[in-house]
């Protein structure tokens, strides 16, 4: 699969406040709906499964993103998608669970983004190279 890159404004967890670092209200409440989000395995499972189906262009700058951390995108997109809660918040969220929930949760970021590739990489394998339509002049 070959990363795919789209500019910032196309981004859906850009426009839903993911990178927020201002007027954020309610932070501590963000954090504690973070860390139930995080901790609840069907939960987590289900909104990543949503934002795989809602958040396309983000899914694809960043899942197909082999050189960051991809699972710590799907938490805190997640959290964002769900509550709101821009990412730095999700980063503390994350380091208040013990080891045992953060394994569940990356378990669980790792079965979707191996669904993602698994629906992606038929699609986006090769086509940097390939001429899709010829002009006959």
């Amino acid at each position: 699969m070959k990363q795919i890159f789209e500019t910032y404004d196309k981004w859906e967890d850009y426009h839903c406040g993911m990178y927020n670092l201002n007027d954020v209200l309610d932070k501590d409440k963000k954090v504690i709906n973070a860390i139930y989000l995080l901790s609840s395995t069907e939960q987590f499972y289900n909104v990543c499964l949503e934002i795989l189906d809602k958040w396309k262009v983000s899914c694809d700058v960043n899942l197909s993103n082999k050189n960051q951390n991809r699972r710590a995108w799907l938490g805190a997109a997640a959290c964002t998608y769900l509550h709101n809660c821009p990412e730095y918040l999700t980063r503390i969220a994350w380091s208040l669970l013990n080891k045992d929930v953060q394994d569940k949760a990356n378990n669980i970021a790792e079965k979707i983004i191996k669904e993602y590739e698994r629906k992606n990489t038929k699609v986006h394998t090769g086509v940097g190279n390939q001429m899709l339509l010829q002009w006959n002049t």
